[in-house]
């Protein structure tokens, strides 16, 4: 395996009829995973989870309204959370509900300097 922190980004286009307070909510469970997200050792595993919402004036966002980075010091961790953690299953599920039906979901993982 690749040694390095991984960046893992994930673009959500948010449903048009939810309010922003919904999202607001959202946001913050999302960003909480970093603390309640454990491995099973109990440890917490992600670096931080860095959230905000699309200001960019470029218009190429292809309606991502929002924006996570969640960083993991390695790749094993970054599986854990992709394949195996309870507590992000349970998020997913979550905002399943929350987020348009058309693919306006993006997920992007990376580890700096390898091109």
């Amino acid at each position: 395996m690749s040694s390095g922190l991984v960046y893992h980004f994930v673009g959500i286009k948010f449903l048009d009829s939810l309010p922003q307070a919904k999202i607001t909510e959202i946001c913050s469970k999302f960003t909480a995973l970093a603390e309640t997200c454990r491995d099973p050792n109990g440890e917490r595993y992600i670096v931080a989870i860095h959230a905000g919402s699309n200001n960019s004036p470029e218009n190429s966002s292809g309606g991502i309204s929002h924006a996570f980075i969640v960083i993991f010091k390695d790749l094993a961790d970054r599986d854990y959370y992709v394949f195996r953690d309870p507590e992000h299953d349970s998020f997913k599920l979550y905002l399943a509900e929350f987020i348009t039906p058309d693919g306006s979901f993006r997920v992007v993982d990376f580890q700096d300097g390898q091109v």
